[in-house]
């Protein structure tokens, strides 16, 4: 196409691979851009003097006005400021907070050393606390920290708020996104107004929120949003899609959406918290990427933008609020042991780490080591079987039942747990040819989706309830346990 290509493929798969190392990595950079409209006087009337002395409020002072009518309490700083981690992660609670319910932290450990805000937001997914967080008092936040952030807030509030019985991604969900970004890329301290479109404005003809959107519509949505700012998208022959002769399919393949197969599939649907199939991401990245932007600090005008543009976004919604449980059994102190730590076959000794955890948790005194249990009961080396275990806790006097049937039944585990006892589980996960023991502790219900929460004597990071532990979907656990033993031991606490 000569003179016509934007990009030579080269340069499209530097992009390509720019965009997914910043995305895998988390670290997102840039800073505003000048994309503000000059917004004309409608004071003819009035006399020179005063429309002269007459300045119209700036898009940020509108948004800090908007925000602290909902209710938050926002960070006094200049616009052009960076702000801080911590200071950041309170917006968000606030503006979580208003839009729903309070988070609430009762469960997690007192012991975990965080501040408030930092322990809500990992509660609420928008956080993990895999993910080391240095100095939040004083490291300043980059532009992709900032993005990736509000996504997963917003995944957050949809999932607890809005819910929908049809997951299925509507055109109104891609634009909240589109838009939460724009504004966050587009902000300067100068403008009046943040920006944002309209549905209207990125795609043809006649559109509503509720939509179900199709691969070709978000296609569509992306290009125009991303022409509005940059101007047209050049067609790169090499980009072109197999199965659709669609431009804005062809400007949007391997610059949003990315295909090993070549194929586009433009009726394809698919749901919204799919990040790979909504692609805002990738707009989000594309946009840093294109204003080469991704070392620089988010000012603090720009996070008030787009998160005034977030909240704004839900106006008008009817809201759908889930039930939440949490039932978390836990010790006033430490009862977690790790298998790492045991000495001689410790690779193998799951069994003997979840029996001592079985005796820590029901406070039985001298309690001995998993080291100590295998050396007493080698097995030739070998992994335990539950009749080995059973015996060892008879053994040492605690006090449990057992549970074997068939298949697993979910409702009896969680009444189980429901009066305060663990689980001992014995399961092997699908592709793994080898079994594992574990304690079910509790259970998180958000909605009809139940999780575990897993102490798990192989892990040693910290859960969202600042314990050594993790989640796991409970269907995955039953089934994972049914390929392995549907026996198991509950483990009531101790007097």
């Amino acid at each position: 196409m000569g003179d016509g290509i934007l990009k030579d493929k080269v340069v499209m798969y530097m992009k390509q691979a720019l965009i997914c190392m910043s995305i895998a990595a988390l670290v997102f950079g840039s800073t505003a851009c000048n994309f503000s409209k000059e917004q004309s006087s409608s004071s003819d009337n009035l006399p020179e003097l005063v429309e002269k002395d007459v300045q119209k409020a700036t898009a940020f002072e509108k948004d800090v006005d908007y925000l602290r009518q909902r209710g938050l309490e926002l960070p006094d700083l200049p616009p052009d400021s960076s702000i801080r981690l911590e200071a950041f992660f309170s917006m968000l609670v606030e503006a979580y907070d208003s839009l729903g319910t309070e988070i609430d932290i009762s469960k997690v450990n007192p012991k975990y050393e965080a501040s408030d805000a930092l322990k809500k937001m990992t509660l609420i997914g928008v956080h993990d606390n895999q993910f080391e967080i240095v100095d939040a008092e004083t490291s300043d936040l980059d532009y992709g920290s900032v993005a990736y952030y509000l996504m997963k807030l917003q995944d957050s509030i949809q999932k607890r708020f809005y819910s929908r019985s049809d997951p299925t991604a509507t055109t109104g969900d891609l634009l909240q996104r589109i838009n939460t970004a724009t504004a966050l890329h587009t902000w300067t301290e100068a403008a009046n107004e943040t920006r944002t479109y309209a549905l209207g404005d990125l795609l043809e003809g006649e559109a509503a929120s509720d939509q179900r959107m199709t691969r070709l519509m978000a296609a569509e949505m992306l290009v125009s949003a991303y022409e509005a700012i940059f101007g047209e998208i050049q067609l790169v022959q090499t980009s072109k899609p197999k199965d659709t002769e669609d431009t804005n399919a062809w400007k949007s393949n391997e610059l949003f959406f990315w295909s090993e197969s070549g194929n586009f599939e433009p009726e394809k649907t698919g749901n919204w918290d799919d990040w790979s199939f909504m692609s805002a991401i990738s707009y989000d990245a594309t946009l840093r990427l294109d204003m080469k932007l991704q070392e620089s600090k988010a000012p603090y005008g720009s996070v008030v933008a787009a998160l005034a543009t977030l909240m704004k976004s839900y106006e008008g919604v009817e809201q759908h609020v889930i039930e939440e449980k949490i039932v978390l059994n836990e010790r006033p102190y430490d009862w977690h042991v790790y298998q790492q730590d045991t000495g001689e076959y410790s690779q193998l000794n799951c069994m003997p780490s979840t029996v001592e955890m079985a005796l820590r948790y029901q406070g039985l005194s001298d309690v001995p080591s998993a080291e100590t249990l295998r050396k007493d009961n080698p097995w030739n080396g070998l992994g335990w079987t539950d009749g080995v275990a059973e015996k060892v806790m008879l053994q040492y006097g605690l006090k449990f039942t057992d549970s074997f049937d068939t298949t697993m039944d979910l409702d009896k585990m969680i009444d189980h747990l429901d009066k305060g006892n663990i689980l001992y589980v014995m399961y092997r996960e699908l592709d793994n040819p080898e079994g594992h023991s574990s304690m079910i502790k509790g259970y998180w219900k958000i909605g009809n989706q139940v999780q575990f929460i897993v102490s798990d004597p192989n892990y040693s990071m910290m859960g969202p309830f600042g314990y050594l532990e993790y989640v796991k979907d409970a269907q995955t656990m039953l089934l994972d346990m049914e390929r392995h033993l549907t026996r198991y031991f509950i483990i009531p606490p101790g007097e």
